[in-house]
């Protein structure tokens, strides 16, 4: 689903001009975030999926066995670059680490796990928010 999400993402944005407005907020990690691997503890059901000896995929669930967090490492690089957010079970957000340098520079929001209502990016990977586009309202 994260290729999905990052092709849909570039596509949207090959569409609608981008805004160039400054936005000085900033957007920390979860308390949960890491992107180093080996700091997904017992909580976490962890996977190594293309066998090289270094976890990729790291999962945790509530008690119904409903996804609450998800972290991925897609370019196997031995850090996670993609972590996911949910809420009863559907994706909620996503933060994606594009450029390797262990920072979240996009924020994907969705609505009933498909429908993106927002993306925010970094585009200068200064740490601060610099391009937004919204689509849409909540009540669409």
């Amino acid at each position: 689903m994260s290729i999905l999400l990052v092709l849909l993402f570039v596509s949207v944005q090959a569409l609608y001009a981008a805004d160039e407005t400054e936005f000085p907020d900033r957007r920390p990690l979860a308390s949960w975030q890491s992107f180093d691997p080996d700091d997904y503890g017992d909580e976490w059901l962890t996977l190594d999926r293309n066998a090289d000896g270094s976890i990729d995929y790291a999962v945790t669930v509530d008690d119904r066995g409903y996804k609450l967090r998800e972290a991925m490492d897609f370019d196997h690089d031995g850090f996670m670059d993609n972590f996911y957010f949910y809420s009863n079970n559907v994706l909620q957000r996503q933060e994606i680490d594009t450029n390797a340098d262990q920072q979240i520079d996009v924020w994907i929001y969705l609505r009933r796990g498909v429908y993106i209502t927002m993306w925010e990016r970094d585009r200068t990977h200064d740490g601060v928010i610099d391009e937004r586009v919204v689509y849409g309202s909540e009540d669409d």
